[in-house]
């Protein structure tokens, strides 16, 4: 499939990376949070405004078998999992029509809007072809007056 501009769902807009790798740095100082990402066994994710993740947790990286972290970050979800809608669109996860069934780029969406919430996602992998479920915890905090979404993926499969 032809990959084209734009969205059909949520906004396109990226963080580039040298300010993903600033709000990295900053965040991965607090060690309140580095405990939290430590001590939870499901999949922790740190989302920036744009959705990009700049923190997870050695879950994440255990389930997709990468080492390390820091090469998901600044990845959307669905293309960190693989998500076989990731790529329909240039601007990558979220941006399809298909994404707007999604349970987990809509909990994420009313959690920029400064509302916890709950949804569901199944992905199916581009590579391996196998699916993935989960329960999606998505929930807004502030960090020295910047906006981000705590998500975690309880695995329901």
């Amino acid at each position: 499939m032809e990959k084209t501009p734009g969205t059909e769902f949520a906004a396109p807009q990226r963080t580039p990376p040298n300010i993903i790798q600033i709000e990295t740095a900053k965040i991965s100082q607090d060690e309140i949070l580095q405990m939290v990402l430590k001590a939870t066994p499901n999949v922790f994710l740190v989302l920036n405004p744009n959705r990009q993740i700049i923190l997870a947790n050695r879950a994440l990286g255990d389930l997709l078998d990468v080492n390390p972290l820091e090469k998901l970050y600044g990845l959307r979800p669905g293309e960190a999992l693989d998500c076989i809608h990731s790529t329909e669109h240039l601007s990558g996860c979220g941006t399809s029509k298909f994404c707007s069934t999604c349970g987990a780029i809509r909990a994420i969406l009313t959690a920029l809007d400064g509302i916890a919430d709950v949804g569901e996602c199944h992905i199916q992998q581009r590579h391996s072809g196998n699916t993935l479920e989960f329960r999606v915890f998505a929930t807004p905090f502030t960090f020295e007056s910047g906006q981000y979404i705590f998500v975690v993926l309880n695995d329901i499969s």
